[in-house]
């Protein structure tokens, strides 16, 4: 079970891991930016697999944790995971990727979080439709 507090903590994780792996992407570092990134999911419960993932979109539909632009970084980081996965020809685990990160925005944008970036409604729309592809 995901608790909002513990989420709240983990975000923080999250934003430092998203800022060096996009440096790492930046130095053409694929591999050791989705090591980063893996092993920020992996502090999730349940290890940041597709269950933990699915529970979490879950708690963020249902009102038990909180759908705001804070938790927006979690898709960030699963957007972006998918992305290298792309970029280092793992489509399966992008395709996988690409899901569970739909499954969070989604969920955020179901609540109808009061404050979102610019870039929310293009990048969902860029998931689904690379999802839908799959």
């Amino acid at each position: 079970m995901i608790t909002r507090d513990f989420l709240m903590r983990q975000l923080h994780q999250f934003v430092q891991a998203l800022a060096r792996a996009l440096f790492a992407r930046t130095q053409h570092n694929y591999d050791d930016a989705r090591t980063i990134l893996n092993e920020a999911l992996a502090t999730l419960p349940g290890g940041g697999t597709p269950d933990s993932i699915a529970e979490l979109a879950d708690g963020l539909r249902d009102g038990s944790l909180p759908a705001d632009e804070q938790v927006l970084t979690l898709a960030d980081v699963l957007y972006e995971d998918a992305r290298l996965a792309d970029t280092l020809g793992h489509y399966d685990e992008a395709d996988a990727r690409y899901a569970q990160a739909l499954l969070v925005y989604e969920a955020i944008q179901a609540r109808g979080a009061a404050i979102l970036p610019l870039h929310f409604l293009d990048r969902l729309d860029a998931v689904r439709d690379r999802v839908a592809s799959a």
